[in-house]
């Protein structure tokens, strides 16, 4: 091979190198996934989508760098098990890790209790924290949302797995992610059982449930629930 050819083969590898490390990938669709943002690497967990259920990928969000068009994705280590119809959220002493909430073991088997998965952004490394109290039943539907304090609160969804018929939830149950322990939430003027909600945590440390699935029927947005 001639020197020019070394040269322009060396050339085309350090381009494509290049292109790689700096544009990332463009994933396939998905849905039924759970999302968290860390920093500025917003990080997608699973899919509904076979081959995509124990995708973790993150789209690098930094502003003066972010394109709309051509997006910066990135794959990073997959998760330990099929993840969908679950949630994502972030906690831990320096917020840098994401704990996803699962009805679904390392085999792909059906739980009974509820199975957290850590995911520590720094170091890219999962784990299955030991948590004390009671471990809620295993749901799936629910939503999850964690405060500024390490608490994460989970409720809604149906009773998992489906044995007969779905059975929706209306229990409330908080992971303490500094302490790494399960407290159950009050059921004092609790909510209507459902799924497929929205809920947000407002900036006075309030929980805003709105919409859903009840067993009567689709709830109506003007129905506006605050959790404190």
């Amino acid at each position: 091979m001639s020197p020019f050819n070394y040269i322009f083969l060396w050339l085309t590898i350090i381009l494509v190198w290049m292109s790689a490390g700096s544009g990332g990938f463009a994933p396939p669709g998905r849905f039924r996934e759970s999302s968290a943002l860390v920093g500025n690497r917003l990080y997608f967990f699973g899919s509904q989508n076979t081959a995509q259920q124990r995708d973790n990928i993150y789209l690098d969000v930094t502003l003066s760098t972010l394109n709309t068009t051509n997006p910066s994705w990135f794959m990073s280590n997959s998760i330990p098990a099929d993840f969908l119809l679950a949630s994502s959220c972030v906690g831990g002493p320096n917020k840098n890790t994401i704990y996803l909430l699962n009805h679904l073991t390392t085999s792909n088997g059906d739980s009974n209790d509820t199975i957290v998965y850590a995911f520590d952004t720094v170091a890219t490394s999962w784990s299955t924290p030991n948590i004390s109290g009671q471990i809620p039943p295993s749901w799936q539907q629910f939503q999850a949302v964690n405060d500024t304090n390490g608490k994460i609160y989970m409720f809604g969804g149906d009773k998992y797995p489906i044995v007969d018929k779905f059975i929706k939830l209306n229990d409330i149950y908080i992971l303490d992610t500094l302490i790494l322990a399960w407290i159950q939430g009050s059921n004092v003027n609790a909510l209507t059982p459902r799924v497929d909600f929205t809920a947000t945590l407002l900036n006075n440390g309030l929980i805003l449930y709105i919409g859903g699935i009840a067993d009567v029927g689709t709830i109506y947005v003007s129905e506006v629930i605050l959790y404190d």
